[in-house]
């Protein structure tokens, strides 16, 4: 009787963990696997790829907002599901302005999988201006480094939303990359002034004190008032002493209130020149 009454535990306790083994799977955080390149990446739990599946089907809903929400959604998820929805969402979509939002919720750190699409013709290098530019600011958001090249030739692009989004993206992706100051120098000299007010921003994060000639040239003698007042805040930012002099007088003739304000404030994060000796 004794082990009639120990087999029946077993197999009771053998069924129950059966049983429960997989509720507890679903649930649990996901756990690290090795992706194709050695590196540890999750995998989905059972919720995870049901709520994939959900947000899927909202994709077709009458309502835009509804699509919308549902592509925030997938974004935040950060699942391989849910990163292969938002590219063949991208993939099939005629909308420039929902390809977007998919590109937009593709660009959460990290996920580098997603690179090599938004750097191709889907992407960055795609015909509509919205998606191209759209694409740039994703890779930052993602801030996965091989998408420099690829940003770096979009600055050839004949659309200036794409160039100054791309310039942008190079900066804050790698202020260091090679190539990049000189890049910039060249871009400083374009007709645009769009391109000019970029190029003077992203100059403030560079450690190259070639710029610096560039942007007194910008300070004091471009005729658009937002890029001398880009111009000053980057030789502010920069605490370029030898912008001193030209600053001092940008902030006492500039036609611009605006732009004379930026160089007051620049003139008070530059060092003071040493008192000269022989005075």
């Amino acid at each position: 009787m004794k082990s009639i009454a120990i087999t029946t535990a077993l197999a009771l306790s053998i069924g129950s963990a059966l049983f429960v083994a997989p509720l507890v799977a679903a649930d649990a955080p996901a756990q690290a696997a090795e992706g194709k390149d050695g590196d540890e990446r999750p995998v989905e739990t059972a919720e995870q790829i049901a709520r994939a599946q959900e947000l899927l089907k909202l994709l077709d809903a009458s309502n835009k907002l509804d699509v919308k929400s549902a592509l925030e959604d997938l974004g935040r998820l950060r699942t391989q599901s849910a990163r292969d929805i938002l590219i063949k969402y991208i993939k099939k979509s005629k909308n420039a302005e929902w390809s977007t939002y998919a590109i937009d919720a593709l660009g959460w750190p990290g996920n580098k999988e997603a690179v090599d699409f938004l750097c191709g013709k889907q992407g960055v290098r795609a015909k509509n201006v919205l998606i191209a530019a759209e694409s740039c600011r994703s890779l930052v958001s993602i801030g996965d480094k091989r998408a420099i090249p690829t940003l770096i030739e979009a600055t050839k692009n004949k659309k200036v939303v794409v160039i100054r989004a791309a310039i942008k993206a190079v900066v804050q992706l790698d202020r260091t990359a090679p190539g990049l100051a000189d890049l910039m120098l060249k871009l400083a000299k374009r007709k645009e002034s769009q391109i000019r007010e970029a190029v003077a921003e992203a100059m403030a994060t560079l450690a190259d004190d070639r710029v610096i000639e560039p942007l007194i040239k910008m300070a004091t003698r471009d005729g658009n008032s937002i890029v001398r007042l880009r111009a000053c805040r980057s030789l502010g930012a920069l605490r370029a002493a030898s912008a001193r002099s030209a600053l001092e007088k940008v902030a006492k003739k500039d036609k611009s209130a605006d732009v004379r304000r930026a160089a007051r404030e620049a003139l008070g994060s530059i060092p003071a020149a040493p008192a000269d000796p022989k005075k």
